[in-house]
């Protein structure tokens, strides 16, 4: 497969024109009249997810609804934004059980928690199983009366510029792989809900983080003082964190703690980490007090030469081409694979990472070396490449953009990018 890759043949070179005959073509395999919510279509998303078939396309009107179980693959894009929330007083369980072989797509959603107090206000409870893919998504629980993460995965998940604000753990890995790509997640506590709060809990499965910041709760008063590291792992859990940022909450009482570290792990394997930031908190140990800074990772750790990159802030959207980065080591070979289906997570024998596109179908887009340098991270290069405008008319259609790299010595795949356009 390498020597192929290596040298770009005349029709590597006319890719984009030919990328763009190629979605032209695929436009009629999405182009079916998709089910519509809000005015004119159905009342709620759940109405039109127990009208739809695995495949189907929704598109949901801004508004709010009531929250929704999703049991079958499909793909719900709401292109100007709309807010899912439960009635006042009611709790918040959202079941979304992909079956094998199908996957579930959401973009532009936000989960909010009600603003409203008294009665007794219920945080996000939504469990994920099976292939899903959220991008451009906000999970907000900043006003809740019970402890509770908002997201727990267990599958092959996707988070696109996603957004999390909680009361409490952010995000559960419990097993499968999960990928953050540029997301943000900050997690908190009050006086009436003690106990660390993290960005991410990771229990089991392969947890990857791409361009994102992750911030552990602050301790608030004598009981809650230490504040939170911003990633935990334990059991099984493996963790993979480039070009991105881990804070640790901060002691506002110096003098009850000597402070936690950004990742917390208490796993054997070690955090293979690559170009990020990574904070732990001060605290005060000793008498007379000795101000201390907590290390960045605990437990076994690995620089890794991964692969990274970054899309844009948006993602892909109809009528606009779709440029990404991507970050590796210097000099190093690299390939922008181009799929219409984002596989879940496969091990090939000669990839140091797994990958998220069949063999047999993807096609190799763009081929380079990663040559210009990274001043804050040297050793590393960064490639850029774009696509031509995407079909005006494909929202719902998906691309998807595959980073692979060859440094001499092995073969990586970085962060899945593109999604559904918008």
């Amino acid at each position: 497969m390498l020597p192929r890759m290596t040298t770009p043949t005349p029709a590597i070179r006319r890719m984009p024109a030919a990328l763009a005959l190629v979605l032209a073509t695929a436009l009629p395999a999405v182009a079916q009249a998709p089910h519509l919510v809000g005015p004119g279509g159905f009342a709620q998303i759940g109405d039109a997810v127990a009208a739809a078939q695995p495949g189907d396309l929704i598109v949901v009107q801004q508004g709010t609804y009531l929250p929704f179980d999703v049991p079958i693959g499909v793909r719900i894009v709401a292109p100007a934004g709309a807010t899912v929330s439960p009635p006042i007083g009611a709790q918040f369980p959202v079941a979304i059980a992909v079956p094998p072989g199908q996957r579930a797509s959401f973009v532009g959603l936000s989960w909010r928690t009600v603003t409203s107090y008294p009665p007794a206000i219920w945080p996000l409870a939504m469990q994920v199983q099976g292939h899903a893919v959220f991008q451009n998504c906000r999970f907000e629980c900043p006003n809740a009366d019970y402890d509770g993460t908002p997201t727990t995965c267990n599958g092959d998940v996707q988070f696109d510029r996603c957004i999390w604000t909680a009361l409490d753990d952010c995000l559960e890995v419990a097993g499968g792989h999960v990928q953050l790509n540029d997301c943000n997640l900050a997690a908190s506590w009050t006086s009436y809900n003690h106990g660390p709060a993290h960005a991410v809990v990771a229990t089991g499965g392969v947890l990857e983080i791409f361009s994102s910041g992750l911030q552990g709760a602050a301790g608030d008063d004598l009981v809650s003082c230490p504040g939170s590291s911003a990633i935990v792992l334990s059991g099984n859990a493996r963790l993979r964190i480039t070009d991105s940022l881990a804070i640790a909450g901060t002691s506002w009482f110096l003098s009850c703690s000597p402070g936690v570290s950004a990742i917390e792990n208490n796993t054997a394997n070690p955090v293979l980490h690559a170009r990020s930031t990574l904070t732990g908190s001060q605290g005060q140990v000793g008498f007379p007090p000795v101000l201390v800074q907590a290390p960045p990772i605990t437990g076994p750790e690995q620089q890794e030469p991964l692969v990274g990159g970054i899309g844009p802030g948006s993602g892909p959207a109809s009528g606009f081409a779709y440029s990404a980065t991507v970050f590796g080591p210097l000099n190093a070979f690299v390939a922008v694979g181009l799929s219409f289906d984002r596989a879940p997570a496969t091990t090939i024998p000669f990839f140091a990472t797994p990958v998220h596109f069949d063999l047999a179908t993807v096609i190799v887009y763009q081929t380079g070396l990663l040559t210009t340098p990274l001043a804050a991270w040297p050793g590393f290069g960064s490639f850029d490449t774009q696509t031509p405008p995407l079909p005006a008319a494909g929202l719902g259609l998906e691309l998807w953009l595959h980073p692979i790299t060859w440094d001499g010595a092995a073969l990586r795949a970085g962060p899945t990018l593109g999604g559904v356009l918008r």
